[in-house]
This record gives C-alpha cells, structure tokens and sequence, in this order.
C-alpha cells in the first residue's frame, strides 16, 4: 500500500472513529469471548453499521493485510486520544490494547492459515472422483446445454420465465467474451462486498470448467488483488467439492459460509443427478441470469435441502430411469415360482422408449416400465457401482 493510499486511509478512517466512542465498547465481553480476534472484528462490523463511510472501510481492512494493521493502528491511536482526554481509564486502555493486539495476531494467522489453502487448491487432486461428471456427459454448454435445459427443467422454472431467454444468452457470448477474467474479478470482489457486513466470515471459491481465462485472471488479481476472502478456483466441480470437505472445514472451522461462485456466460447444464456432501455446510452456490433473466447455470439436485443453499441457480429433473423385470422357466400360475427363477434387473436411464409392456409366454415372461430415477451421487465421492 502506498504513503498516499496509507495516509487517505487515515484520514477517512479518523474521521469515522472521531463519532465513535470507544469507552462505550464492552471491552470485558470482548476479551473474554472464545475468540478474542473474530469477536473484536464482528463488533467492529456491527458498529460500523450505519456509517457508510466506516463501512467501506473495515470492508476494505477485511481484503487487505495493510489496511488491518492500519485498522488498529487507528482505533489503537483513538483510543489512547480518549485516554488522554479522561473518556477511559488505564484500565480500559490496557484492555482495548490487550484487544487490538489479539485482533492482529488472530488476523495474521487466519490469513496465514488461507494463504496456505490457496496454495494448496491448484495442487490437490482427487483422482476417483476427478471428471466423473464429464465422463457420463453430465456437463453440457451452449446449444448441448440449452436443448437439455428445455427437456429437464423443473415446472417451476418454466413458469417462471419459460426458458424464454435461453436462446439469447447464447447470442450475448461474444458480448463478454473477451472480457471474462475481467468480469470474474468483478463479481468476486461484488460479492465479497456484500458480505463484508456480516458477522460470520464468508470465503469464495470458483468453479469454471475451462482454462483459457486463467493468466489474464492472475494478472489482475497482482495488480489488484482481491484478498483472504477469496481463496481459489477450480476446473472441478467433485474435486473441489471434495477439497473444501478435506482441506478447508478442518482449518476454518465449522461456522464460516462457503461460496462456491460460477461464473459463466455460456449456458452450463449439469445433468447428473447430484447432491453436496453434509460435511460442506454451511454453504452457497451461486450463479448469475442472462438475458431474459433466465438463469445460465442449471443444476440436478432433487434435494430440498441442497437446493435452498442454490441462488440463481435453476433446477433440472432427475432423467426418467426405466426397469426390464424377467422370469426364466415355467411361467405358470401358482407352479411358477418352483419352476423359474428371475433375471437381474436391467435398469435404463433416460431411454428412447418410454411406454410400459408385457411380455407373457410359456419360458419367459418380462416387464418394462419406469422406475425411481438413480439415487443423487453425493459430490466428491465416487459414483457407487
């Protein structure tokens, strides 16, 4: 950060800290609070609300390591102001330093702690999980999305907008297309800022199939870096699934929100029938709507459950699963079950015929027809045989 950066920060920030007394703070609460740092940090955001301009700012010491540090510099510095004005007692000033001081050392091992899961999140690997969608043709884009998007969208979806957008969100590629790691920073940082108020920690992740936007994305993330909030992306969606569930609860904890974003401006229809693991909550997967507010990534995840932690996320049908039921033998009444013997089941999902039958002879007798649709694959765990 920069003299002038460091000073405009300063300035703004004393002016916001000049309408805040802070004798007034429940320093004791504070210090006592099973988590000296996170409960200093959640009364700051609470106080701050209100004040647009003090807002921005704690938002801006959240994404970076220098603005904390001025953060506390500056309430250290108004603090020992109110001291010397009589507002607060020694005491009190002993307590809000003995505060301040864990707020920067909790502040630095927790962004230690997701430098150290951004580091890892290129590297992990998976491999029995790693392309299982893609290897049953569960993820489609473009025109090999939308035909399936139209066949499998929940009724709830069609009535909604009746799909009625999904043909121009294929025209509305090239409008963005070149601009695409632009645009994923964009909405990273929108969406770290709307969180930034809350008092529970947010931490975002991104899932996009393809590659070609990573180098111009890490060159503006060095010239503008977005912060410990937004901790990596990857191109799968089981393996990173699997690794917030492995690397990332146990190091976070059990309270902090998980974003997995997708961006995309392409419409992306994933057809397997899916749910997130239990050990991944609490959790938010969310997307965005094109033209037409339709939205462009749709989803298998029959779940209530799964499905209220989805946002712009639209909804597809589990595909229809038909069941061929066989007997072998003698096929009589009464006698037959001493003289035939039933065939494994041969199960269809999202078959070309569809209509129910029968077939009775003498040696053979079968049933077609539909059955429940496969069980949802929990993600990041291989599909069972």
């Amino acid at each position: 950060m920069s003299d002038i950066g460091a000073a405009s920060f300063a300035e703004r920030m004393i002016l916001s800290l000049s309408k805040i007394d802070v004798s007034q703070w429940p320093w004791d609460k504070i210090i006592n609070g099973s988590g000296l740092g996170l409960n200093l940090l959640s009364f700051i955001k609470s106080s701050a609300k209100g004040n647009p301009q003090m807002e921005k700012l704690v938002a801006e010491a959240e994404r970076n390591n220098a603005y904390m540090k001025s953060l506390n510099d500056l309430i250290s510095e108004a603090a020992r102001y109110q001291a010397r004005s009589n507002k607060i007692s020694e005491r009190q000033l002993d307590q809000i330093l003995k505060a301040l001081q864990g707020l920067e050392s909790w502040t630095q091992s927790m962004n230690e702690r997701l430098q150290s899961i951004a580091d890892g999140i290129n590297s992990f690997s998976r491999p029995s999980v790693t392309g299982l969608i893609h290897g049953i043709g569960g993820l489609l884009t473009e025109a090999a999305a939308v035909a399936e998007i139209r066949r499998l969208a929940d009724n709830t979806e069609k009535m909604a907008g009746s799909l009625s957008g999904i043909d121009q969100n294929l025209d509305s590629i090239n409008s963005r297309g070149d601009y695409f790691p632009q645009h994923v920073h964009s909405y990273i940082r929108t969406m770290i800022e709307r969180h930034s108020r809350d008092e529970m920690p947010h931490y975002f992740f991104v899932f996009h199939q393809g590659h070609e936007w990573h180098p111009k994305f890490e060159d503006l993330q060095r010239q503008d870096p977005l912060g410990p909030p937004f901790v990596g992306y990857k191109d799968d969606l089981d393996e990173l699934c699997a690794f917030l569930v492995d690397e990332v609860r146990p190091q976070v904890g059990t309270e902090p929100v998980l974003h997995i974003l997708m961006p995309t401006v392409k419409p992306l229809a994933i057809t397997e029938s899916l749910r997130f693991p239990d050990a991944m909550r609490p959790f938010c997967v969310e997307g965005q709507k094109g033209d037409g507010g339709v939205p462009y990534v749709f989803m298998c995840t029959p779940r209530q459950e799964d499905r209220q932690h989805l946002k712009h996320i639209g909804a597809l049908q589990p595909k229809s699963r038909y069941v061929l039921l066989q007997q072998a033998g003698v096929c009589l009444p009464f006698i037959g079950k001493y003289l035939s013997w039933t065939l494994e089941p041969q199960f269809f999902e999202d078959p070309y015929y569809t209509t129910t039958t029968t077939c009775d002879l003498l040696l053979y007798e079968s049933l077609y027809c539909e059955c429940n649709p496969v069980p949802p694959r929990v993600l990041g765990e291989p599909r069972v045989a």
